[in-house]
């Protein structure tokens, strides 16, 4: 019993270090994404305004 508990507390600490690299990459992906939206965004208010 105490070898099991033992694995799956390894899994678990091995899952939570995979989410966070998912979730590092994530919102890389999402910075990648957001920023040239936000900068077309930009070049459409400019216009706009002037």
């Amino acid at each position: 019993m105490k070898q099991i508990t033992q694995e799956s507390q390894n899994d678990n600490h091995l899952n939570r270090r995979e989410n966070c690299i998912m979730i590092k990459e994530l919102s890389i992906l999402k910075m990648m994404v957001l920023f040239p939206l936000s900068r077309k965004r930009e070049q459409k208010i400019i216009p706009l305004k002037t």
